[in-house]
């Protein structure tokens, strides 16, 4: 057992950065579900009531998780080039599909508890409102880059991408990550982008996409 330092000597950020830090890595290496209280204490090196002075349960700990990748989708959805939109998702889809496959099972278990756990679903559904407002703010950049046309609608084309990024990755982690999340995105994103109007014969005129 590790030797535990006396808590009241450490900074209340600084014990709950241990406790965070000590439950994700035993997460990852030996799985949620065999983790318990008593281990992440153990590694952290602090006193079972202090765990239980920041969370109520090992489940908790995984709002604190979701938050680090949160943090992580902000910040790739702010990189996207309005100059090249189709390419510049594909490479944020890459980068978010091996987010998460470096994180193995620990992904998977946030996605099965973001769907039992009320409170993580609520967060869930908050941060993609959020991430569904920066791809709007992306599609106007596109919008005025003219690399989309000027009838796009940024907040639709927005919603569509965040239910087309929502629904794959549900299927994504239903399958167990047997499949590329990229590469089904990318397949969808093209078809978006392209259109699936028919070209006007000659002679014959269509309306203009409402996109």
């Amino acid at each position: 057992m590790r030797r535990r330092k006396h808590n009241r000597a450490l900074p209340r950020v600084e014990l709950r950065g241990r406790i965070q830090q000590a439950a994700f890595r035993l997460f990852r290496e030996q799985g949620f579900d065999n983790t318990s209280v008593d281990q992440i204490v153990d590694v952290a090196g602090v006193a079972k009531g202090t765990f239980f002075n920041f969370y109520r349960t090992k489940q908790a700990v995984l709002g604190d998780y979701y938050a680090e990748l949160d943090v992580f989708m902000s910040a790739s959805l702010r990189e996207l080039d309005p100059r090249c939109p189709a390419a510049s998702l594909g490479r944020l889809f890459l980068a978010l599909e091996q987010r998460l496959r470096d994180e193995g099972d620990l992904a998977r278990v946030l996605f099965r508890e973001v769907m039992q756990n009320p409170s993580l679903g609520i967060t869930d559904f908050e941060s993609g409102a959020d991430d569904c407002k920066q791809y709007e703010l992306f599609f106007e950049r596109c919008r005025s880059a003219g690399t989309v046309c000027e009838s796009t609608t940024p907040h639709l084309v927005a919603e569509v991408v965040q239910d087309l990024w929502a629904s794959t990755l549900q299927r994504w982690f239903h399958a167990r990550q047997s499949f590329s999340l990229a590469d089904a995105l990318m397949n969808k994103i093209d078809v978006f982008f392209r259109g699936i109007e028919a070209k006007p014969s000659a002679g014959k005129e269509v309306s203009p996409s409402k996109f």
